[in-house]
């Protein structure tokens, strides 16, 4: 069994899928008619918003609230974290691969669990006094959102037709990182308002919308825009 790309004509041993180019007018037209590609991509930007901000800024709250040296508050603020998102992808993926056949959901029910259950921890993460538990708040903000992270394309796909996957991710992941991009900035004009720690507990608020999306599309868009 082998394949081969060639002049968008899909060769595969003892048959041959023909897929037509795409404009990418017909594509923007496909993808801002479909409900659920528009919700996912706003979960997807709530997540890069939140995900941008927590990197940027992590870093400063540990230096500034536990005194660590530049070089540790930049460790700690992402190891943990990123460990416990590696395992969440792992085992997200997992559970959406054994159930997907038997229910179309489970990818968007799986991201729609990551986010509702990381924002909690996002929260704590911010306002926790000991160490241990900033720790253990990353890792576990980390775990859900790698959950998340399991299914992001696998979701989208599910709801886009083959010939339009390329350019609807490529709008996803442009509006999500320009929506990113903005979360660093916002916190550093809140942070003499509100102080460090009450911005990046606000993050939680945006997990949360990011949730609503998905379940909004599990609960009323799915079922319609899937693609059998």
């Amino acid at each position: 069994m082998y394949f081969r790309m060639k002049n968008a004509v899909v060769v595969r041993k003892n048959s041959q899928y023909s897929i037509k180019n795409a404009t990418v007018k017909e594509a923007l037209i496909v993808f801002f008619r479909n409900p659920t590609a528009i919700l996912l991509a706003l979960a997807f930007a709530g997540m890069q918003f939140v995900g941008v901000g927590f990197l940027t800024w992590m870093p400063t709250f540990l230096h500034e609230t536990f005194d660590f040296s530049l070089a540790r508050s930049g460790f700690d603020s992402t190891f943990y974290h990123h460990v416990a998102a590696f395992i969440g992808v792992i085992g997200g993926a997992r559970i959406a691969d054994s159930w997907v056949k038997r229910y179309n959901k489970v990818r968007a029910i799986i991201q729609a669990v990551g986010l509702l259950l990381g924002a909690p921890f996002i929260y704590t993460m911010a306002k926790a006094d000991s160490i241990l538990t900033v720790y253990v708040a990353m890792a576990f903000f980390g775990l859900f959102r790698g959950m998340y992270d399991s299914n992001i394309f696998a979701t989208l796909y599910d709801v886009i037709e083959v010939r339009y996957r390329s350019a609807a991710t490529g709008f996803m992941l442009m509006f999500a990182f320009i929506v990113g991009s903005i979360s660093p900035y916002l916190l550093g004009v809140l942070k003499p308002v509100l102080g460090l720690s009450d911005g990046l507990a606000s993050l939680s608020i945006v997990y949360l919308f990011a949730a609503i999306c998905i379940l909004f599309v599990i609960c009323f868009t799915f079922r319609r825009d899937y693609v059998k």
